[in-house]
């Protein structure tokens, strides 16, 4: 079962092609997002040596750190609130 989160991301990607934002968790903890398209979507300047988008999912980190992966964008918010909790 799905828990509920509070996620907000940007609207569009920054130079090295993250959306960014915050996640709270069910016990109000927010935390630092990022999340990398796949490659054929990405959009970025800026390429970073530690973040390479993933050929086929959408990289999600946590506070900087590889957390999950998932093969939609609609799948997002669920992966991370399936892995949380």
């Amino acid at each position: 079962m799905t828990q509920k989160i509070k996620l907000r991301l940007s609207n569009a990607p920054d130079s090295y092609g993250f959306f960014y934002g915050t996640v709270e968790d069910l016990q109000g903890s927010i935390r630092q997002v990022n999340v990398l398209p796949p490659a054929d979507q990405w959009t970025g300047q800026i390429r970073l040596d530690n973040y390479q988008p993933d050929p086929c999912q959408w990289s999600i980190y946590i506070d900087g750190e590889l957390f999950a992966k998932a093969k939609k964008v609609e799948q997002i918010e669920m992966v991370i609130a399936d892995t949380l909790s």
